[in-house]
């Protein structure tokens, strides 16, 4: 190979890097605009549940969230004191209150079960009747594979004020919602 051609190889080489560079350049930004992100962790997250949900509210004051197989790296990095708005999804689709985690990731030793990765949270703030994402102005669209949303502090604080003015669910709401919705 020629020193010219050797010069020429490097140029192109060099040309595809830069392209490259500018499209993670163009991700980041994208990354830094959106008001929320999909499966990352932050200080507030916004976990995806079913409505099966309704019935481990009423067997415990705290909860095992769980994780699904392929989001293990996920719930590992998960810790203490992060919180997580809890959202239900279809029919309910609503925010219906703000957990806090107070342990850390762990395996449920079943080797079978859907979602193996479990952490455990105790209410901050809920449960509550809730609120939408419309509600709150959230362009998001739970799709397959969505486990998780990371949400920035103010969104957050909208979040809560929205939560902090609906009353509780009473004993009997918890009960009545964990029979309409028995897995």
């Amino acid at each position: 190979m020629t020193l010219e051609q050797r010069v020429e190889k490097l140029e192109a080489e060099m040309k595809a890097l830069r392209d490259d560079f500018s499209l993670l350049k163009k991700e980041v930004k994208g990354k830094e605009d959106n008001e929320y992100q999909i499966n990352v962790v932050d200080d507030y997250m916004i976990k995806l549940v079913y409505t099966g949900i309704y019935n481990k509210i009423k067997e415990s004051t705290d909860l095992e969230i769980g994780f699904p197989k392929n989001r293990k790296k996920l719930a590992q990095e998960i810790s203490v004191g992060q919180k997580m708005f809890i959202y239900v999804t279809s029919p309910v689709k609503k925010v219906i209150g703000l957990m806090t985690v107070i342990e850390g990731m762990k395996e449920s030793g079943d080797s079978n079960s859907r979602w193996p990765y479990n952490i455990r949270l105790e209410w901050e703030i809920g449960p509550k009747q809730g609120v939408s994402f419309s509600d709150i102005g959230l362009p998001i669209r739970p799709r397959v594979g969505d486990t998780l949303y990371s949400i920035d502090l103010e969104r957050a604080k909208e979040i809560i004020n929205l939560l902090n003015q609906q009353e509780d669910l009473s004993d009997n709401n918890i009960d009545f919602l964990s029979k309409e919705y028995a897995e």
